[in-house]
């Protein structure tokens, strides 16, 4: 039998699941699976089937038939493609009618600045009818030999704009630093994009780049953010920065965030390349936020056996609380151990085992 790890639509868990039969299954195909009460349930694969002699260990899920992408769309479901912005590195999401479209399938796809070129990052996912993504864009074609042909020979051009542009801001003295120069797809207008600590009068510049180059041109200042996210490099753990290679997934990141996660407020520790706040600060600050409802609060009271103490740490990696005691002995208590008086609201944990005391055991 092919077993392989699904996708269950209605609930969005992942689930390894199994197939009796070869049905020619590949990575985002959508199929039928049933649990053990032979209820039917819409999936999608999420990994490549593998062939085994036994099904997967504890999976209840078994796939009985592959679904169309016209039945999925009947069933109130849509269809959104991820793909990556050719020149911003921008992760955005296009609507597709079919599923077919397969990584590194090259689109056009209408920007807020016009066409152009992006790159799926795997097959469409399946998302509620009703739902809408706010990185959504427009789909226009499926790109051609002509686009990528006209795409690399905009890329030069791009290249000379720059070269050009920097000559022009040193001839005019402006204060700003020239981060990207790229033309749209159709060569109907070249986008420079810079960074400045305050605002720039480039009016005169925009007359000289008009003049070179005969068409629309656009400056737009940017963030020190949006700076790394074009430019891209390397973070603090050695991976692609998150603003580069996952814009588009990560919201807004505060300081909260790091407080949740009981970090040292620490400017440089905390801080990517660009000066703001690390991006990897959203990834668990969710988990986080739910793991510390189980644990108390840093000063809580707790009683020790027969003796009061206050919580001093919380370690959620571990999943111990720090409690120093009145006789100011510190004790490490798994929070699991931890309960609340019903009567009197008072937290008590069992005194942890002295090592000769284990030992004994």
């Amino acid at each position: 039998m092919f077993v392989c790890q699904t996708r269950i639509l209605e609930s969005g868990t992942l689930a390894d699941s199994y197939s009796e039969e070869d049905l020619e299954l590949r990575h985002g195909d959508f199929v039928s699976v049933h649990d053990t009460g032979d209820t039917s349930h819409l999936a999608q694969i999420r990994t490549n089937p593998t062939w085994s002699e036994t099904p997967p260990e504890g999976s209840p899920f078994r796939i009985t038939a592959k679904v169309s992408d016209a039945d999925v769309r009947n069933s109130g479901w849509r269809l959104l493609l991820p793909v990556r912005v050719a020149y911003t590195a921008e992760m955005a999401w296009t609507p597709m009618q079919t599923s077919e479209i397969g990584r590194g399938q090259k689109l056009v796809i209408r920007t807020e600045h016009g066409n152009e070129l992006a790159t799926a990052l795997e097959r469409p996912l399946a998302v509620r009818a009703g739902q809408q993504h706010p990185a959504e864009m427009a789909l226009i074609r499926l790109a051609n030999d002509e686009d990528l042909a006209r795409a690399k020979k905009n890329e030069e051009q791009s290249q000379q704009a720059w070269t050009i542009c920097r000559e022009k801001i040193e001839k005019h003295h402006l204060p700003m630093n020239l981060v990207k120069a790229h033309t749209l797809l159709e060569g109907n207008k070249i986008l420079f994009f810079f960074t400045s600590e305050g605002r720039v009068d480039f009016r005169n510049l925009v007359k000289d780049l008009a003049s070179v180059f005969h068409t629309r041109i656009e400056l737009r200042q940017i963030g020190v953010r949006d700076r790394s996210q074009i430019v891209g490099g390397c973070g603090v753990c050695g991976l692609t920065l998150c603003c580069h290679s996952c814009k588009g997934m990560i919201q807004s990141v505060s300081i909260k965030m790091a407080k949740e996660q009981n970090l040292a407020l620490n400017s440089t520790k905390i801080s990517g390349v660009c000066g703001k706040l690390l991006c990897c600060l959203a990834y668990e600050y969710d988990a986080y936020h739910d793991l510390n409802k189980l644990f108390p609060r840093i000063g809580a009271k707790i009683w020790i056996g027969e003796t009061k103490g206050i919580v001093k740490d919380v370690n959620i990696q571990t999943g111990s609380v720090r409690v120093m005691t009145e006789d100011h002995q510190y004790h490490d208590i798994p929070y699991e151990s931890i309960q609340v008086n019903k009567l009197t609201g008072k937290k008590y944990a069992d005194p942890p085992q002295k090592k000769a005391d284990k030992e004994v055991q």
